[in-house]
């Protein structure tokens, strides 16, 4: 796990330990400061607003720090900034935030994990959530987790299998992040978090992995993203799905494919390793090359380099594929 400097604003309103049955968000953002600062206004705006906010902010932005602590004033939305002196990436945001709060969080408590560019779109969303998950909680203690959107490994190809959408709550292996993912605390604590290892990509899908490898239950609540998925616009039906974008070929793409491969090495899953070389990093880029050369040649070269990566274990930023 890399070492971060840890700068945090002591003027933080929540005053000590948050009381139980208490809703913390973990906010990652980096270099989007209008989107964050909208980000903390929508959860201010909630029915159900969160007890504390962390924000994590990888750029360091200390006009940032200054604006949030006028909107946490005028909202009166408890809120600490977190400066990890690095860009840690979600990973490592949402990780290093549970570290500096967990000890204050009992087990019934939960952790939210937010992206700045997808607030909440329906000031309903988080109160709908949390009254489910408490529900779902009641009928089976096992229930660790709830969101808007996930899916399901497969375990012998490694693709990700869309929820069904038929019933109002359906059970996954891992949430989408940018959909409200709604975690217990307890759950949290007892895999240890997100693994900062990670960075950026599919990390949700590793913590929720984990959980599921434990024995706990994610829940998908069907009926509430029906009814906002038109709120989504940037990603609409595709906020049913996880994927990986065919068209990046930058610094994001490298890191979700080695993620990716990551997880499917720790879990054995060597068919499925087999499976996303040879289809996803050797079939693809070739069938490309009838059309691009150049495209082509960039994609299986990529995907090499991730899948080197992701065999050896290799975690942080790639210094061969630094974000921007």
């Amino acid at each position: 796990m890399p070492s971060y400097r840890v700068a945090v604003d002591t003027e933080d309103p929540s005053d000590g330990d948050i009381p139980p049955s208490r809703i913390v968000g973990i906010l990652c953002t980096y270099r989007r400061p209008a989107e964050a600062v909208l980000a903390v206004e929508r959860l201010a705006g909630q029915t159900r607003r969160p007890d504390l906010v962390v924000v994590v902010d990888n750029a360091s932005d200390t006009a940032l720090r200054s604006r949030l602590t006028e909107v946490a004033a005028a909202t009166e939305v408890p809120l600490r900034y977190v400066d990890p002196g690095a860009n840690v990436g979600p990973a490592g945001a949402f990780s290093l935030a549970f570290e500096l709060i967990g000890d204050t969080l009992g087990d019934g408590d939960l952790v939210l994990h937010l992206d700045d560019d997808d607030p909440p779109v329906d000031p309903e969303q988080l109160g709908a959530l949390e009254g489910a998950l408490h529900d779902a909680i009641r009928r089976d203690p096992s229930v660790a987790g709830i969101g808007l959107s996930g899916g399901r490994l497969r375990e012998r190809t490694g693709l990700i299998a869309p929820v069904e959408g038929r019933t109002e709550l359906e059970d996954v292996d891992h949430l989408h992040g940018g959909y409200l993912p709604l975690y217990r605390a307890g759950a949290l604590r007892e895999v240890g978090g997100c693994d900062a290892s990670f960075f950026y990509g599919f990390e949700e899908l590793e913590l929720g992995r984990r959980l599921h490898l434990r024995g706990h239950r994610l829940l998908v609540h069907n009926d509430l993203m029906r009814g906002v998925v038109h709120l989504y616009p940037k990603r609409g039906r595709r906020a049913m799905t996880a994927t990986v974008d065919e068209d990046d070929l930058g610094w994001s793409r490298f890191h979700k494919e080695r993620n990716l491969i990551r997880i499917l090495r720790r879990e054995r899953r060597w068919t499925a390793v087999a499976f996303t070389v040879v289809v996803r990093h050797v079939a693809k880029p070739v069938v490309a090359m009838v059309r691009s050369p150049r495209l082509g040649w960039r994609r299986l070269t990529l995907g090499a380099q991730a899948v080197v990566a992701g065999l050896r274990g290799s975690g942080g930023i790639d210094p061969r594929h630094p974000p921007p």
